[in-house]
């Protein structure tokens, strides 16, 4: 059960972490414009 419940976490873990990725890159751009 491990194994088939394996791929689909590490799927829902590395789109987590890609989405946090680019939300950071996004707010730090945005914090970056209204700054200057």
């Amino acid at each position: 059960m491990t194994t088939a419940v394996s791929p689909v976490a590490n799927a829902v873990v590395a789109r987590s972490t890609f989405n946090s990725l680019r939300l950071g890159r996004t707010s730090q751009f945005v914090v970056g414009r209204l700054h200057f």
